[in-house]
């Protein structure tokens, strides 16, 4: 096989993962949205009112993952309002149901906020509700302390998602969609030069990243 063959093979395992993680995180309010409008129209008028509720839940979700999502990708992240990227991680949890909580994230520099998105979408993939996650960001003299403790995640949960860290090696065949951002999450972790830990302890799950300045 070719140098730049062997390259694309090695390309397209991220790449695919990447698509099937988009298609799963997407998947979920798009299809409410199609079933509320379906049903809307035979419906009664006690029937539309909760209809109409379940789909201004699910163009909420689809709005705060989609904003999440840009600023995951973004080549020139969009200017924030004070406030805004925590809000939009807020929306991102709420719209998997998870109540989060944000310490000091604004004061990380934007060039740094997309390993921190990343690192949210892969906390929450871990999550159910009514389970809740705190994100903290702390600066040192060398580095950036970035820190997602989440409640309610299963220990077998967080042995399985460990293994993504501990080398760059390709993903195992079996890993599913949702997985997906746990092994991105490392593969980023390991390209920006940041540290990476999964710490479980007291029914308490963190992720750890060092960021260098």
């Amino acid at each position: 096989m070719a140098k730049s063959e062997r390259r694309r093979d090695s390309l397209s395992v991220p790449a695919r993962l990447l698509g099937a993680w988009l298609c799963h995180e997407l998947a979920a309010p798009l299809t409410a949205l199609g079933q509320g409008l379906e049903l809307l129209p035979q419906s009664s008028a006690k029937e539309r009112e909760e209809i109409l509720r379940l789909l201004q839940e699910g163009s909420a979700a689809l709005d705060a993952r989609f904003r999440a999502l840009q600023r995951l990708f973004a080549v020139s992240p969009p200017d924030e309002t004070e406030g805004g990227f925590s809000d939009s991680l807020v929306a991102l949890a709420a719209s998997h149901k998870i109540a989060l909580r944000c310490e000091g994230v604004e004061n990380l520099p934007v060039r740094h906020r997309g390993i921190l998105a990343f690192l949210a979408f892969a906390a929450l993939s871990g999550l159910k509700p009514p389970s809740s996650l705190k994100i903290s960001c702390v600066k040192s003299a060398k580095s950036w302390r970035v820190q997602a403790s989440a409640s309610g995640c299963e220990r077998k949960r967080v042995s399985a998602s460990r293994r993504f860290f501990e080398k760059p090696s390709p993903p195992p065949s079996s890993l599913s969609p949702s997985d997906a951002p746990l092994y991105l999450l490392g593969e980023k972790a390991r390209l920006e030069g940041a540290p990476l830990r999964l710490l479980h302890e007291g029914g308490v799950s963190a992720f750890l990243i060092e960021i260098p300045l």
